[in-house]
């Protein structure tokens, strides 16, 4: 009874403070980060939105599946070289606040389209939208045309993929959303902090501590190797990603990371993934809006083929294959990305 006394104290003292840690970070991470763009009230909640440039028509750019304005850093001001873009974070991501309502992509279609008339900012719109946010564009140039010159898909995720779902994709789904909540309640007490910072450190901490947690695991769950290296690998594709990243952008996502709302917007936006998929799968993009379709070097055969028929739908249709990318191809390969949208903005013209 001593011991379990003990560990219990101990636990108490490392979770209060883990909480102060995690409160007197994160005002610090206001004043270190502040939003790089305008905050603008939308139905009585402040979202982020970043203009760079001038010009029409508007590029408007569309996160992926717990992405924010930040992945778009390589490619945001390239396009203002040539014409006005703009890039923004859904509600719960970024540095814009939480929503309590539903986050079905067409709900999303309608929180873009009030914050853009909340900016002052007009149509003609040319979408971009990477993997998840190919929903959100594909959506809004369904319900408004004639306010959409064009779209590009970055590696879109074909909605096929979560429409209809099947029993394994949806315990799978359930496992995410399990996934996010828990990361959110752990978030309050600086775990994610922690772990970004690890991640984030040098190498062998990272695969120091990635070891540690899974040998705990291990011991604790009796789950097999595959899972440890399975994190090692996650691990090291994050830190990959990171650092296509300039200094600043990297600091921007460790402080927007380690918030609990980012996570519980994740667990919003993955709950509604389904409904999401079905309102794509059933509203067609008209055939007179250019479309080009980027697809991943790394994508499998299926996902290529559903590439090829989504920019069969448009008649001035693209399907581009990125060799050497993976899914971020905005990171991987940005020259490119700009390149699809200067063309797809001059063959307007």
């Amino acid at each position: 009874m001593e011991v379990v006394g003990t560990l219990t104290l101990a636990f108490l003292f490392l979770a209060v403070a883990g909480w102060v840690w995690q409160a007197v970070e994160s005002r610090r991470d206001v004043r270190r980060n502040p939003p790089p763009g305008q905050m603008l009230d939308v139905e009585g909640r402040r979202l982020h939105l970043r203009s760079l440039g001038q010009g029409s028509p508007v590029v408007v750019l569309e996160a992926g599946l717990g992405g924010s304005s930040v992945g778009w850093c390589r490619v945001q001001p390239e396009v203002a070289k040539f014409t006005r873009v703009v890039s923004y974070d859904r509600a719960g991501m970024g540095w814009s606040e939480p929503a309590s309502n539903g986050r079905s992509g067409a709900a999303l279609v309608e929180e873009l389209r009030m914050l853009l008339r909340k900016a002052g900012i007009p149509p003609p719109y040319v979408l971009v939208g990477h993997s998840f946010g190919a929903y959100v564009v594909e959506l809004f140039a369904a319900s408004s045309p004639n306010e959409v010159a064009g779209l590009v898909l970055v590696d879109p995720l074909p909605a096929s993929e979560w429409y209809p779902l099947t029993d394994r994709q949806k315990a799978r789904l359930a496992k995410g959303v399990r996934l996010a909540g828990y990361a959110a309640a752990l978030a309050r007490f600086g775990v994610a902090r922690l772990f970004l910072a690890l991640v984030m450190g040098p190498r062998w901490a990272t695969r120091l501590f990635m070891l540690v947690v899974g040998v705990c695991t291990l011991a604790a769950a009796r789950i097999n190797l595959r899972a440890v290296g399975g994190g090692l690998r996650g691990a090291e594709r994050m830190r990959a990603g990171l650092e296509k990243l300039p200094a600043e952008a990297v600091a921007q996502l460790r402080a927007l990371w380690s918030r609990p709302t980012y996570f519980q917007a994740w667990a919003q936006e993955l709950e509604n993934l389904p409904e999401s998929a079905a309102q794509v799968a059933t509203r067609k993009i008209p055939r007179e809006i250019p479309l080009t379709v980027m697809s991943a070097g790394s994508s499998s055969p299926g996902r290529l083929r559903e590439h090829e028929r989504l920019a069969g739908l448009s008649a001035r249709g693209r399907h581009l294959m990125v060799l050497g990318s993976g899914h971020l191809i905005q990171l991987n390969a940005p020259a490119i990305v700009v390149e699809a949208i200067r063309n797809l903005i001059i063959g307007e013209e």
